[in-house]
């Protein structure tokens, strides 16, 4: 029963950082476009179809991630991503430095979204870590 009541926290778990993270990345999008719509200028924009063409693309395999069990897949991509999050960090610096006040309002966000999908610290790694075997194990007993 032991067993059954830490799989279902490790689980939780994955659930409460998985809806985090897609709240995040919801805020992220719809402040971004809602912010480059109203002050950004026509090469700004394009800049910012760039980015967001980067940032679905990111989506698109955190999604299929996180509704996965395989930790094989899991870990492909948080590979893939390393890739795609220093694609996606130019795109944003690139709008940035066309478009005032955007740093100060995205920054810290952006960061975030950046850590969650490309770093040993993000939203993958911490649900890669959750199925890993022993991770039970460890949990209960070295913590």
């Amino acid at each position: 029963m032991n067993n059954y009541k830490m799989q279902l926290s490790a689980q939780q778990e994955r659930q409460i950082t998985a809806r985090r993270f897609q709240k995040l990345q919801t805020d992220l999008r719809l402040g971004m476009i809602e912010y480059i719509n109203e002050k950004g200028t026509d090469i700004v924009k394009i800049l910012a179809k760039g980015y967001f063409d980067k940032l679905k693309s990111i989506e698109t395999i955190i999604s299929d991630a996180l509704s996965s069990d395989d930790i094989n897949k899991i870990s492909q991509a948080i590979k893939t991503n390393k890739r795609s999050v220093t694609r996606l960090k130019f795109a944003y610096q690139s709008i940035a430095t066309q478009l005032p006040g955007f740093k100060e309002e995205f920054e810290a966000s952006t960061m975030q979204f950046i850590e969650d999908v490309g770093s040993k610290g993000g939203v993958l790694n911490d649900i890669s870590c959750s199925l890993m075997p022993g991770f039970f194990y460890m949990r209960t007993y070295l913590s």
